[in-house]
């Protein structure tokens, strides 16, 4: 083989990525295995407490309480808008100049029309 020909299979051809370099560890290996042991110690205490791993359903009160609280927080909200919620529908009087309530709201009786 020709030396010329040996140095060009020698050289990485450029079309194709390079392999990525190893990086240093961000963590030492006795600190990686100390938070290991920590996590342990937390499971281990959460099972003797009975405590579930896994996010609890929030209850229809709950759930009830925050989308009441995004319609408060709507400002899109216009005077007579109707709202449904829990308590049944709700029409919007929008007499509070300052933060809305339940008290801005009332019940929207059978047959009412909008104003």
């Amino acid at each position: 083989m020709l030396p010329n020909a040996m140095a060009q299979q020698a050289e990485p051809e450029s079309d194709q990525p390079s392999e990525p370099q190893p990086s240093e560890p961000r963590v030492s290996r006795e600190q990686w295995l100390a938070d290991i042991e920590a996590a342990r110690r937390r499971i281990e205490a959460r099972r003797r407490e009975g405590r579930s791993f896994a996010r609890s359903e929030p209850s229809d009160a709950e759930t009830a309480r925050e989308a009441f609280q995004r319609i408060l927080e709507d400002d899109s909200l216009r005077v007579g808008d109707i709202v449904a919620t829990s308590r049944g529908l709700l029409m919007f009087k929008g007499q509070s100049s300052n933060e809305r309530s339940l008290n801005d709201f009332a019940p929207l009786e059978r047959g009412a029309t909008k104003p």
